[in-house]
């Protein structure tokens, strides 16, 4: 049951198949065209078959985690990475969707990209928060596919993580370095006695 949980038909196979549904009635007025349809319906079901167990035979096909950092700088742009490896042998196409506190009123945060078998790719995203306050990070969700592209396979690593907001300690940081190299007043900070 777990499998049929992960287990979805792409668009593609779709198009496909409705190309194949249009052969199929042209076929009823020219019936030279029965014989191509068929081979075509055989050879879409050899496809989508196979394309299935490729991507379910290996049961850790790919792992991914979300390095958020520890604390969140308000106002500021603060980098996200994921990790994705890919444990596959064959090239994979991934399509990423990383649940984002919903204090950002984010709802297409989603990215594709694709890994060579046997590597790590890291794919950096930024957040800026406009208040303070607790932000809860959710899964990450991975929809993978081969080059066939019939099925794809959705992995979904916990992630979960609750992550403070505090005021824009990166820039604190950089007038707190400007003050000790004496170079405030470039930033338009005046001495006064």
């Amino acid at each position: 049951m777990k499998v049929l949980k992960s287990f979805y038909l792409s668009s593609r196979l779709f198009i496909v198949a409705a190309g194949l549904a249009v052969l199929f009635v042209f076929s009823y007025f020219l019936p030279q065209l029965l014989v191509i349809s068929n081979l075509l319906f055989a050879a879409l079901i050899f496809l989508l078959v196979s394309d299935a167990l490729i991507l379910f035979i290996n049961k850790k096909g790919i792992y991914s985690y979300r390095a958020a950092p520890n604390r969140l700088s308000n106002g500021d742009d603060n980098e996200i990475k994921i990790f994705l490896e890919n444990k596959y042998a064959f090239r994979i196409t991934c399509e990423i969707i990383d649940e984002i506190p919903f204090e950002f009123q984010i709802r297409d945060l989603y990215f594709k990209i694709s890994v060579e078998p046997g590597t790590t790719k890291i794919f950096t995203y930024t957040l800026r928060p406009v208040k303070r306050g607790e932000y809860n990070f959710g899964s990450t969700n991975i929809f993978t596919a081969s080059s066939i592209g019939f099925v794809r396979r959705r992995f979904s690593f916990e992630g979960t993580k609750i992550v403070p907001v505090y005021p824009s300690y990166i820039q604190m940081k950089k007038y707190e370095l400007m003050a000790i190299s004496d170079r405030l007043t470039e930033a338009g900070v005046k001495r006064i006695r």
